[in-house]
């Protein structure tokens, strides 16, 4: 979240190219969730949060297909507190992100985002914060 509301990236690749999804990726073998979080982060907005900032929120199991490959995943997601850069100062990976927009949460369409796991966390976020 931001003082603008949820942080989405627009995909520009498959699966799901042009639908919303969080900052995210897999984990590299030898690689922890709080390592693959900053990496991804960078990778995709151009960001590194603070660890201090970085707290566990929910996990859901999802399924990913990659090149014909149905990977079966547990999807983990993360909310960080503390100052979050202006949009406008972030930068995309284009091969991966073709937009990065902030939503307000309340505005949020559930059925914009790619992939179950983030809808499902996406509603858990909207319960939360009521």
């Amino acid at each position: 979240m931001t003082q603008g509301g949820l942080l989405l990236i627009k995909r520009a690749k498959e699966p799901a190219k042009g639908k919303y999804a969080l900052p995210g990726g897999f984990v590299d073998p030898e690689e922890s969730l709080e390592t693959a979080l900053l990496r991804e982060c960078v990778e995709e907005i151009g960001w590194t949060p603070e660890m201090q900032d970085v707290h566990y929120f929910c996990s859901f199991p999802n399924t990913y297909r990659y090149n014909g490959i149905l990977y079966h995943t547990c999807d983990t997601f993360f909310l960080i507190d503390g100052k979050s850069p202006a949009v406008s100062r972030l930068a995309t990976n284009e091969t991966e992100v073709s937009e990065i927009c902030t939503v307000p949460l309340n505005n949020v369409v559930l059925e914009s985002l790619a992939f179950e796991s983030t809808r499902k966390a996406v509603q858990k976020l909207m319960k939360t914060v009521r």
